[in-house]
């Protein structure tokens, strides 16, 4: 009965450690649309990134899996971000009290983005953290949904330097 035990309790980490980072959609097809602000207010648009792939990654500072995601896509970014990888974290709702705080001492440089009023249409995210990755033509090719270790050979697999 103990091993039994033993063994329920280690399966989903054996399970988890072979599951893909990303998975590839089957149906691949032009992201879509993308304006919102940055935190200072600035709009950003996904069209901006053309020619690059970017990682989507939507969270809330309320969610405890997306916050412990974060150092895992700064290491990301610091590592691929000159080979072509943009990293876009957009923010699901309002800002909370701490959200800059946590922003600020997290070290995060990559590209956070609000949506205000969870208005992205056309975008399926049916939990948080949901990412996606859009290839250099503005096409969805992989999501990935949970909290991700965001392992940067696995994810030089899945991207082509952009020229």
């Amino acid at each position: 009965m103990r091993l039994l035990i033993i063994l329920l309790a280690i399966l989903p980490l054996s399970l988890s450690a072979k599951a893909p980072l990303m998975s590839a959609l089957v149906q691949v097809k032009s992201a879509p649309a993308l304006a919102l602000p940055d935190l200072s207010g600035k709009l950003v648009n996904l069209t901006d990134y053309r020619g690059k792939y970017v990682l989507i990654n939507f969270w809330a500072y309320w969610c405890v899996p997306c916050l412990k995601e974060f150092p895992a896509l700064e290491q990301l970014h610091q590592a691929l971000g000159s080979q072509g990888l943009a990293i876009v974290a957009i923010h699901a709702g309002p800002l909370g009290a701490g959200t800059h705080d946590f922003l600020a001492q997290a070290n995060i440089s990559f590209q956070i983005l609000v949506d205000q009023h969870t208005a992205l249409r056309g975008w399926k995210v049916p939990a948080l953290p949901y990412s996606y990755l859009v290839d250099p033509q503005g096409k969805l090719v992989y999501q990935a949904i949970g909290v991700k270790e965001w392992d940067i050979s696995a994810m030089k697999k899945l991207i082509k330097p952009a020229s």
